[in-house]
């Protein structure tokens, strides 16, 4: 087994595949043999809704009451292992609600160690999993200045519409930024383009541009997953493709890009703190 990793799945646009990524990938990673823990750091709760939570914000345990007592002392202590969903392919999750946009204005106001608010939530169970997948927010406020803090790599995902593109650059120049005030190596594993349709101009022209941006600066995983309807009955059905259609062309992709990101992630160290 690799050391164990963090890995932050990053896009500053919204709807461009990010949580479908999550969650194939880390079905992938389990049928490997990988111990596997999802994350949503989404106050969209896509997520927890793709595992099979249709209400998450009735939930009593999510990563919203994890983080809740180590933004206010007078909150009771949360043990991770009661926000922890087992599903029966072998991952483990914890969901989210949309709660946490409030919360996450309270951890802006704290004084010290606002950037580790997440860091401290999960370090109980990092040498849990080898594998720990955050599902990123959109938005790049203060709780994605903590997915930066306690990742040890980034996976950029997008599609190759021009609004997809445009939040790639952002999220390029946030890690970036990030890296430079946290004082620590953030690295990039991969681009993946998601939903590409060869047989249409505007997407090879999207893929084309992502290619010329970014080439020199990150892998750009030649493995691309196709649009096919079959994803998203499969995330209507709250299964992966992986698991609703594998023989499918985007399940085909989803378990080579595995492959591409095993042999990346690998390269880099984990992080100490």
């Amino acid at each position: 087994m690799n050391e164990n990793k963090i890995v932050a799945i990053l896009n500053r646009k919204g709807g461009v595949c990010k949580t479908t990524t999550t969650h194939n990938l880390g079905v992938a990673l389990a049928e490997r043999g990988y111990r596997v823990l999802l994350v949503d750091c989404d106050t969209q709760r896509n997520l927890s809704i793709s595992l099979g939570i249709n209400h998450p914000d009735e939930e009593q345990y999510t990563l919203c009451e994890l983080l809740h007592p180590l933004v206010d002392v007078d909150a009771d202590d949360v043990d991770i292992h009661n926000c922890i969903r087992h599903l029966e392919n072998g991952l483990d999750f914890i969901p989210n609600k949309q709660a946490l946009s409030a919360l996450e204005k309270q951890i802006s106001t704290l004084d010290f160690r606002r950037e580790c608010v997440l860091f401290d939530a999960l370090e109980d169970v990092r040498l849990d999993y080898d594998y720990i997948l955050l599902d990123c927010m959109a938005s790049l406020g203060m709780l994605a200045v903590n997915v930066m803090m306690v990742c040890d790599a980034a996976l950029l995902v997008s599609t190759p519409e021009e609004d997809s593109i445009e939040g790639l650059s952002l999220a390029s120049d946030f890690i970036k930024e990030a890296s430079h005030a946290l004082r620590k190596k953030i690295h990039v594993c991969g681009l993946l383009i998601c939903r590409v349709d060869m047989r249409y101009r505007k997407s090879r022209i999207g893929i084309d541009k992502i290619q010329k941006l970014f080439a020199e600066e990150y892998p750009i995983y030649p493995e691309m997953v196709p649009d096919r309807v079959c994803v998203a009955d499969a995330r209507n059905k709250q299964v992966s493709i992986i698991e609703y259609a594998p023989e499918s062309e985007p399940a085909q992709a989803y378990q080579a890009v595995c492959e591409l990101f095993l042999r990346e992630v690998g390269c880099y160290g984990s992080r100490s703190a």
